[in-house]
C-alpha cells in the first residue's frame, strides 16, 4: 500500500512524504520536499561598471533552493524498485 501525506512549512506547502507499505508494516518513506537553503530574489538584473550583470533592487529571501528526493530506510524491496519509483516521480506531472 502506498500512502501520500502533504508536508506544510509554516503554512506554506513545503512537499510530500511516500509511505509504502506491505501487511501494515512500513518499508520506507520518501521524503520529496524542498531543503532549508536561502536563495535570494531581486527585482531586476543591472549592469555593473565592468559590464557584467549584478543583482540591483531589493533582495527578497526564499527559503528552500532545492527540491529534493531522501528515501528513510532501505530494504530489499526498495532497493529494486527505487529507480522505477523515483523515475514515476520525477515524470508524473
Amino acid at each position: 500500500m502506498i500512502q501520500v501525506l502533504r508536508t506544510q512549512r509554516e503554512g506554506i506547502p513545503w512537499g510530500f512524504v511516500t509511505s509504502i507499505t506491505r501487511d501494515g508494516v512500513t518499508l520506507t518513506d520518501i521524503s520529496v520536499s524542498f531543503d532549508e537553503e536561502v536563495v535570494y530574489k531581486y527585482d531586476w538584473v543591472g549592469k555593473a561598471a565592468d559590464g557584467f550583470p549584478q543583482m540591483e533592487g531589493n533582495a527578497e529571501e526564499i527559503m528552500g533552493k532545492h527540491f529534493v528526493i531522501r528515501q528513510a530506510c532501505m530494504c530489499w524491496f526498495v532497493a529494486h524498485c527505487l529507480i522505477a519509483l523515483c523515475g514515476a516521480y520525477c515524470s508524473h506531472s
